[in-house]
């Protein structure tokens, strides 16, 4: 079942300015940034999070975070989103 719209997320092109996209649905909270290769090389990533919608993402504690990359690619934009509907339907609701 679908409980996210698809366009929640920004298109592929928002995350190459580095810059974190934070939203949310009823009861979660998500987070989704582009992560720089590491230092042992390797490709950017994305990094979406969940949390409850109880506090901001710095507040909330790391226990109550569930993280998850992707490939940095507009596929793996699609698995974020598809994810992030399956997180909200097994966890949140």
């Amino acid at each position: 079942m679908k409980y996210l719209s698809k366009d929640c997320i920004p298109n592929h092109n928002y995350f190459t300015f580095k810059q974190p996209f934070l939203g949310s649905h009823q009861k979660m909270r998500y987070r989704i940034v582009c992560e720089p290769p590491g230092q042992e090389g390797g490709e950017q990533q994305y990094l979406a999070v969940t949390y409850p919608d109880e506090f901001c993402f710095e507040k909330t504690a790391e226990e109550k975070k569930i993280f998850q990359r992707f490939p940095f690619t507009e596929q793996g934009r699609e698995t974020v989103m598809e994810w992030l509907d399956s997180q909200y339907g097994e966890v949140y609701l």
